[in-house]
């Protein structure tokens, strides 16, 4: 965690949002002014400054960046689950 980031501080629950998934690894919450109907941001909970300071020990948290759980998809509304899938 880094005490600057923002979404380091989503994560920590000190700026309010809407999480829509949470696991260990990795949280989604919606876009506080989306630019489209649904708007998620996905992101680590692991803290990275950049790609760059990733190691190959990350790359299984990296990769669920880029995956949607099932039960993630059940839990949205109509509309999201379109958008997700």
């Amino acid at each position: 965690m880094s005490a600057d980031c923002l979404f380091c501080k989503i994560a920590s629950k000190k700026i309010p949002s809407k999480i829509v998934y949470e696991s260990p690894d990795v949280f989604a919450f919606e876009d506080i002014s989306p630019q489209a109907p649904t708007h998620i941001l996905i992101c680590p909970q692991k803290h990275f400054e950049s790609l760059t300071d990733a190691s190959p020990e990350d790359q299984a948290v990296l990769g669920k960046l880029n995956w949607s759980p099932p039960n993630w998809r059940a839990s949205a509304t109509s509309s999201q689950a379109t958008a997700l899938s």
